[in-house]
């Protein structure tokens, strides 16, 4: 079924819609796209991969993402160009999608579980025109899996990080989200993880550890605000 679903769109919605002739390279770059799920990817090295232009990657990613099947979010910069001429991170419709076609060597829940997480946010916003999602880093590269930006200023961040567990790996989680909360003067922040659940403060910043399960259950921050209530009383 999910084959079929991905022919339909990629040839009635794509290629014979647009009128893309060579359907062939078109498949190289979407497959190539597919495994690199929740990674960042430079248009230039896709289009080297995949024997096209970096201006026909960026038509055909912008195909795709009307499709609604693979969107490509740039990272957090006050400059447009900047934002154009850095990778984008990648992320599909559907995770099923993903698995199906992109050839990968190991079970990556924390991509996958990333993957999820954009879906929901994009279906969270879809209706805001003044919404959008980015990722972001620091000079140093400690990054920001998502920042969420509306009416032209940065409202959340967000990390996902499946197996925190190792203290190296959580040490990273926080200390990107903990510059991203700095950079951008936000009292708190959202790390979403398989199972962990709890909440630190540290300094004047307060970190929500959430179970991804439980942050899809609820359409809004209400649930943020309960669990912050339920772990002061």
């Amino acid at each position: 079924m999910l084959q079929f679903y991905f022919d339909t769109i990629i040839y009635r919605d794509i290629i014979k819609k647009r009128g893309i002739r060579n359907a062939a390279k078109l498949e190289k770059m979407v497959n190539l796209l597919l495994q690199n799920i929740s990674n960042t990817m430079n248009f230039s090295k896709v289009g080297k991969d995949s024997s096209l232009s970096v201006d026909t990657v960026g038509e055909y990613a912008a195909n795709l993402k009307d499709a609604y099947l693979v969107f490509n979010v740039p990272v957090f910069s006050f400059s447009v160009k900047a934002q154009e001429i850095n990778p984008k991170k990648i992320y599909c419709i559907d995770s099923g999608i993903r698995n199906i076609k992109g050839f990968r060597f190991s079970l990556d829940y924390g991509r996958i579980a990333e993957n999820i997480v954009f879906i929901e946010l994009k279906r969270r916003n879809f209706s805001d025109p003044l919404s959008r999602i980015f990722y972001w880093h620091d000079k140093k590269q400690r990054e920001t899996d998502f920042l969420l930006m509306n009416e032209l200023k940065i409202r959340e961040a967000l990390q996902v990080c499946w197996d925190i567990s190792q203290p190296e790996v959580k040490e990273r989680e926080v200390e990107g989200l903990l510059c991203a909360l700095n950079e951008f003067d936000l009292k708190s922040g959202l790390i979403i993880t398989e199972d962990y659940e709890g909440e630190e403060i540290i300094g004047d910043k307060r970190i929500t550890y959430m179970p991804l399960w439980l942050w899809l259950m609820f359409p809004d921050n209400a649930i943020i605000q309960q669990h912050q209530i339920f772990q002061i009383g």
